[in-house]
């Protein structure tokens, strides 16, 4: 024998107190509850939750090859040297500001 739920004995319990618009309330609250999760248990199993779920791979494969690249080029930018380079004083401070930027931001 299967028990009852208990938002439902609750309601049983608050009509048998005298309070029959609060327990018809509680079995409404109840019923809406029980048809959202079966709306999300379906709307998980559908074509458009896996092709969502599929466009959330796409792009976190795009961000990590972003980021890799991110790691090569903030590399590069620390490997040309600091002073006496032949970068200008305003490409020497870009260069400072992208390096700093990119570690703060990893």
């Amino acid at each position: 024998m299967t028990q009852q739920p208990e938002a439902l004995r609750l309601a049983n319990l608050l009509e048998t107190d005298g309070w029959p618009d609060a327990a018809a309330e509680l079995r409404r609250l109840h019923a809406l509850c029980a048809e959202w999760e079966k709306k999300a248990a379906t709307w998980l199993a559908s074509p458009e939750a896996a092709q969502r779920l599929n466009g959330y791979r796409e792009l976190a494969q795009r961000l990590n090859a972003a980021e890799q690249v991110n790691a090569q080029l903030l590399e590069a930018l620390e490997l040309i040297p600091a002073s006496g380079s032949m970068l200008g004083a305003q490409a020497e401070a870009k260069r400072i500001a992208a390096i700093a930027a990119a570690k703060e931001k990893s």
